[in-house]
């Protein structure tokens, strides 16, 4: 009977309408979420550098060693050159472990959120 039914409300009728055109409703939890939110370099930059701080001191580090290597071969010191370059060697190191031990931080972190 046709006439027995119920109107349907107008949110009825989108979900139904959303569920014909197999359009699933987002759950809960992510209503108001914005999914795809365009992150600029320094939004990333700052956000990656709060993450994992030491990586960029390694960076730096790693740059100023390798520029005072640089000045003293071109002045002609070739030993402090030397220990400049071994200097950035160990720069070098720091700067690797740090994103290793950053990964895996972040891994462990992840981990633990979801348990």
């Amino acid at each position: 009977m046709a006439g027995d039914e119920k109107p349907q409300s107008s949110s009825q009728e989108k979900k139904s309408h959303r569920r014909s055109a197999g359009i699933e409703e987002m759950p809960e939890e992510l209503k108001g979420w914005n999914i795809y939110r365009e992150e600029g370099f320094k939004e990333k930059f700052l956000r990656k550098t709060k993450e994992n701080p030491f990586v960029p001191v390694g960076l730096m580090a790693t740059a100023a060693v390798l520029t005072l290597g640089l000045v003293q071969f071109r002045k002609g010191d070739r030993h402090k050159s030397q220990i400049m370059m071994r200097m950035r060697i160990a720069a070098q190191g720091f700067t690797v472990a740090a994103i290793i031990v950053g990964v895996a931080i972040n891994a462990r972190q992840t981990w633990m959120a979801k348990k």
